[in-house]
């Protein structure tokens, strides 16, 4: 291959020798004008103007050779002056003013407009060709297996405000969150893209440059100003207000995901995996499941077009299971179906991503149609019951007096028979204060103790630590991603295999 550099990647090659040809044609092209010039009729304004613009596409070319990498930029300079190019033609071709051009180059005898058509083609070609050239090069650069690298330099401009000064490098940090959006299918994904592409464009609206070529501190006082200032203050309308929060949140969400789930930055804030503190390995050694693990149908273990079952139940969190093992209890044949994946807690892991993209509907990503907030909704066998805090409350009276207002919502519920089935549950679950259960994270006492201290702890509203259903907490803190350990009576471990058995 043409002046092959050894460490490249094969897209970044490839787009080296497609510059190495079009800065030769540039230059060719560019001493072509002076000849037309000094040998032919060609006017001088017009041979000065196209020197300029080949001899300075020439220059670009040559530049980005010279260190692909470091210079990358110039190529999108390269594409985006084809771009003009070809709207210059384009509007050259609307307005019917081609026979000076063909004139000024060939001189007569050329249809009128032909040279223009093969112009433009040419042109369009290049755009097409290059941008597909510097997106796959990019992308190989850096591994990407998700996200554009448009997308990929916004987050690492991004996260290079947002967190600063340490060891783990803004691309680092970028090419994490594009492995964990890769590693789920999502119907979601696609807004994240759209939100870290409106980042990099956002500030063209505020007349400055794209967010991914700004210097740091210039993108740090835009994302102050643009997000945070003008937002607070509501000085923009309100619609732009909503999209530029969703866009803030996503992009941030998505920085602070990528930096948190590395080593390197977990050890810098202090950090210890649960499986690396002082007397969890024992802790984890005693630990046992309260039932045996789950037995599961995917498509493959189906043979046949037709199943029989008394009852199908669709959703196997909360409401199914329980009914499920209802239904099983008075002895019918019942069929379970869920639309997430099986993951056994033996296969969860420390790392959040990992648990976000296995356990939770569109890897937590899902957000309400305006943008406004995020539905973390568990999408596997168990539910949401796998990924919450298992807290567990009755009711509250005003709550259920609303549903039953005769002149409100009027639910119809016999109030009775909801507070008896709340009682039933907690014998069943069960649920447990969190005292009693295990390790307490010291927040919550010092909270409690704040709010008795300020007097707050009065009717109507009571304060105090939570009940929740587990049993024997080991103190992992893993809730939120799945517990490992069997501790956590989520329908996954608690209530299904009681169903089954």
């Amino acid at each position: 291959m043409i002046g092959e550099v050894p460490g490249l990647t094969r897209a970044e090659q490839r787009l080296r020798v497609a510059l190495i040809l079009l800065g030769l044609l540039s230059l060719a092209f560019a001493i072509g004008y002076v000849l037309m010039g000094v040998l032919g009729d060609s006017e001088y304004p017009f041979v000065a103007n196209s020197l300029a613009k080949d001899g300075f596409f020439a220059a670009l070319c040559a530049i980005a050779v010279a260190d692909i990498r470091r210079f990358s930029f110039t190529v999108a300079l390269v594409i985006g002056g084809h771009v003009l190019l070809v709207l210059g033609l384009a509007s050259a071709l609307v307005a019917g003013d081609t026979k000076t051009i063909s004139h000024t180059i060939v001189g007569p005898g050329l249809g009128a407009g032909t040279l223009v058509w093969v112009w433009l083609g040419a042109a369009s070609a290049i755009v097409v060709l290059f941008s597909w050239l510097y997106e796959s090069a990019e992308r190989a650069r850096f591994g990407l297996r998700y996200l554009g690298h448009a997308e990929f330099r916004a987050l690492a401009a991004l996260a290079e405000v947002l967190v600063p000064g340490h060891d783990v490098s803004p691309e680092r940090v970028a090419a994490n969150v594009d492995s964990y959006l890769a590693g789920f299918p999502a119907q979601g994904k696609w807004r994240i893209r759209i939100a870290l592409l409106g980042l990099a464009i956002y500030p063209l609206l505020w007349l400055r440059p794209p967010f991914t070529i700004m210097s740091l501190d210039m993108r740090r006082r835009f994302v102050e100003r643009r997000f945070v200032v003008d937002v607070w203050d509501r000085r923009l309308p309100g619609p732009l207000r909503t999209l530029s929060q969703a866009m803030i949140r996503a992009a941030q969400q998505m920085a602070f995901l990528g930096f948190y789930g590395e080593e390197r930055a977990q050890r810098e804030v202090g950090y210890l995996p649960f499986s690396a503190r002082p007397g969890a390995a024992e802790a984890i050694a005693e630990a046992h499941r309260p039932h045996p693990p789950l037995r599961c149908l995917g498509p493959r273990d189906i043979h046949g077009e037709t199943i029989t079952t008394d009852v199908v139940v669709v959703g196997s969190g909360a409401g199914g299971a329980i009914a499920a093992y209802r239904l099983a209890e008075r002895g019918r044949d019942v069929l379970v179906l869920e639309r997430g994946r099986h993951v056994d807690p033996t296969d969860f892991t420390e790392s959040e991503s990992t648990q976000l993209g296995q356990l939770y509907a569109d890897g937590a990503l899902t957000l309400s149609k305006d943008f406004r907030f995020q539905v973390a909704q568990g999408m596997c066998v168990g539910g949401s019951t796998v990924v919450n805090n298992g807290v567990c409350f009755d009711l509250p009276d005003r709550v259920l007096d609303r549903w039953l207002d005769a002149d409100g919502l009027d639910a119809g519920l016999d109030a009775a028979a909801l507070r008896a089935s709340f009682v039933r549950l907690r014998d069943f679950l069960p649920v447990v204060p969190m005292r009693a259960t295990g390790p307490l994270n010291p927040g919550g006492a010092k909270f409690v103790e704040g709010v008795r201290r300020l007097g707050l702890n009065h009717a109507p509203w009571t304060f105090g630590i939570v009940s929740a259903n587990i049993g024997d907490c080991l103190g992992c803190g893993y809730c939120n991603i799945g517990c490992a350990y069997g501790k956590k009576l989520s329908m996954l471990d608690n209530v299904l295999p009681r169903a089954l058995q």
